[in-house]
């Protein structure tokens, strides 16, 4: 009985691999379910023992690619160092996952998608984890006297917006430079350092 469930496992595991290179290349509008079961080597028949359809197949790969992303950023915080090398490493994670996570950005920024609800959710969701990973690391800054801030709770939100238009940048222009640190460092200066001649 345990290795059928082991091979429906594999079987699922499969499906969603290929639907996650297939949803990449090709979009959700213009992939079908003939697509997602060529792909992964199976019939249609197979396909829809697993799932329910290509919207379900979809919500699991944005859900899979979300949860990669986040172990990804919780990681980049959790090197030794201080709150600076911290959101260094943090805003380079985070521009710099684009090309491996395709579907999951594509979803956040397709309007075409946004009548679905499970989409809504992992935008809100992200948004409102990226703001607390910031808070975090301004929180440590304040504890080791690297960084001052007042309102720690608006300094993590306007950062979010600020990283979330780089990210946009990146997505939309496909002939802007990709992320490297020369400019992630200038970031970090404008970021703790500010405009302001002292």
């Amino acid at each position: 009985m345990c290795a059928k469930y082991d091979i429906q496992d594999d079987v699922r595991k499969m499906l969603l691999s290929a639907a996650s290179g297939i949803f990449a290349r090709y979009g959700y509008q213009k992939t079908t379910v003939d697509d997602l079961a060529k792909s992964a080597g199976k019939g249609k028949s197979t396909f829809y023992y697993y799932y329910k359809s290509k919207e379900e197949i979809f919500r699991d790969v944005i859900e899979k690619e979300a949860q990669i992303l986040r172990m990804k950023l919780i990681e980049s915080i959790s090197i030794k160092g201080d709150a600076l090398k911290k959101m260094k490493n943090y805003v380079i994670t985070r521009l710099s996952s684009f090309d491996s996570l395709v579907n999951f950005y594509s979803a956040l920024r397709d309007e075409a998608l946004e009548h679905f609800d499970f989409i809504e959710n992992i935008r809100s969701k992200y948004d409102a984890e990226q703001v607390n990973i910031i808070k975090m690391i301004f929180l440590e800054g304040i504890k080791n006297n690297v960084i001052e801030l007042e309102d720690i709770d608006m300094a993590a939100e306007s950062l979010a917006v600020v990283l979330k238009g780089l990210e946009y940048h990146l997505i939309f222009d496909k002939n802007s430079e990709r992320v490297n640190e020369q400019r992630i460092n200038k970031i970090i200066d404008l970021i703790f350092k500010g405009l302001a001649k002292k």
